[in-house]
């Protein structure tokens, strides 16, 4: 397979330019345009816990709370310890956080739209759905891989 037909460079591609897009209407000096979708998370499920965040974005629990971190710094979110188990953090966010929300939804509209409006709607919707497919598809492909390695590992001990 060579690289055009790769369609994971042309995936990798769109999120690079989204990010771009979202940076630059998200313009600030904090940490915002970098970090703009743990808020979203948070709109969704106020007081979610940090291992939760990271599961629903799919991203490490060490990056989750350095973004956290830097959120905090900035004003957005606030951390406090869980009292069901001290040992986690649960996450809110904080007056300054849901004042930006609107601008964020609205930034994330104007790039739907800038980038899907020679499509008709049946062609989103398919779209999407491709997409989630192949999003689980590859949360699948990982997670084989993590049980191969596994396997691999405790076989070889």
């Amino acid at each position: 397979m060579n690289s055009e037909s790769s369609f994971g460079r042309y995936v990798a591609s769109l999120h690079r330019i989204r990010r771009s897009f979202m940076a630059k209407r998200l313009q600030r000096a904090d940490s915002l345009p970098g970090l703009y979708f743990f808020l979203i998370v948070l709109e969704e499920v106020d007081g979610m816990n940090q291992g939760n965040i990271s599961a629903r974005l799919r991203i490490d629990k060490t990056a989750t709370c350095k973004a956290l971190k830097k959120l905090e710094l900035d004003g957005y979110v606030h951390r406090e310890i869980d009292p069901n188990d001290r040992r986690a953090h649960r996450v809110f966010l904080t007056m300054k956080g849901r004042q930006v929300l609107p601008q964020i939804h609205r930034v994330m509209e104007e790039w739907d739209a800038s980038v899907t409006d020679w499509m008709d709607v049946d062609a989103k919707k398919a779209l999407t759905a491709l997409l989630l497919d192949l999003a689980d598809k590859a949360k699948e492909a990982l997670a084989n891989l993590v049980l191969k390695e596994e396997i691999n590992e405790s076989s070889s001990q």
